[in-house]
């Protein structure tokens, strides 16, 4: 295997009788630690001749001796499908073309077998899933947020060593579009559910939190902050096109509306925030209140108000 990855590494023909020798001996590949084999496999396949290096290995029949190769020629000449000149810019992206020439279904199976990482593992994995859903067509947000920029890059670099089509500055465009990047940066979280408004732990409560995360990355929720004003009290700005009341979160639909009602009844800080926020509003937008008792003013006094978007009778606390 280290005559294979030196071949790859510097371009050079491998002797006839060192090649026969190297042939003779591929079978003691079976006594060698998988992790050794890895580790000259790997480097093999992101050398700058790794096709030649490859086509010895085959040549060789040494790949019968490694996991999940055992009578798989055919597959693994699909890498030759890649562009002639073309060098993997990464081990996991090499590893990814290799487990799509091998129709890999089990991939963390597979790398278990060549004792690996799971971290390696898992990142193979996604960059295989990236390229099925670019199979598709473009990448929408939740793509661009449930994967790592430099995955979705390197996934595109490789559909361009298949000479398919490319677009790297839509994926730069959508990914850069996005308000968070991860979900600890939502301002709502379990354990402020949980304090404040007596939530269980549980799958209902993941459910909710996780509804809020996505609404975030689609652009239909987005985050606000008012000065002076914590988290809990602004609340999230929402862009859902109906109300929602759910397990205790009032999503409430606001219309523009020329003049300012205050809210009666509020506690001061919430009264200046609910004018802060409605002095924002456009059409479509929500506002997420906490409190239905804080909201039952609010929507009468807006019932009662000419051309209010949604009357109180319409929502039940």
């Amino acid at each position: 295997m280290r005559g294979f990855r030196f071949q790859a590494s510097l371009g050079f023909e491998l002797e006839e009788e060192t090649f026969d020798a190297m042939k003779e001996c591929a079978p003691l590949l079976e006594k060698i630690s998988v992790e050794r084999t890895f580790i000259e496999f790997d480097k093999l396949l992101i050398s700058p001749y790794w096709r030649q290096g490859l086509e010895a290995m085959l040549a060789s029949g040494a790949y019968h001796y490694l996991p999940e190769m055992k009578d798989r020629k055919e597959a693994i000449e699909r890498l030759f499908d890649i562009e002639l000149e073309y060098t993997f810019s990464t081990s996991e992206q090499a590893w990814a073309a290799l487990v799509l020439a091998l129709e890999i279904q089990d991939i963390p199976k597979f790398f278990k077998k060549w004792k690996t990482s799971r971290e390696f593992a898992k990142t193979v994995e996604q960059i295989v899933e990236i390229l099925k859903l670019r199979e598709k067509g473009s990448l929408d947000k939740r793509a661009c947020y449930k994967y790592e920029k430099r995955l979705l890059l390197v996934a595109e670099e490789l559909r361009e060593a298949y000479a398919l089509s490319v677009d790297y500055l839509a994926i730069e465009r959508v990914y850069d579009s996005l308000t968070i990047h991860d979900k600890h940066e939502v301002v709502v979280n379990g354990g402020m559910l949980i304090k404040e408004y007596g939530f269980q732990p549980g799958p209902a409560l993941g459910d909710i939190l996780t509804k809020i995360e996505y609404a975030i990355v689609d652009g239909e929720l987005l985050q606000a902050h008012q000065p002076g004003v914590s988290d809990l009290q602004a609340g999230l700005l929402l862009h859902f096109p109906l109300y929602r009341i759910q397990e205790g979160l009032v999503f409430f639909h606001m219309a523009p509306r020329q003049g300012i009602a205050v809210p009666v009844g509020l506690h001061p800080v919430l009264q200046q925030n609910f004018v802060a926020v409605l002095q924002q509003a456009h059409h479509g937008q929500l506002y997420i209140f906490r409190s239905a008792h804080c909201l039952s003013p609010i929507l009468r006094q807006n019932a009662a108000a000419p051309g209010a978007p949604h009357p109180a009778a319409q929502i039940s606390f």
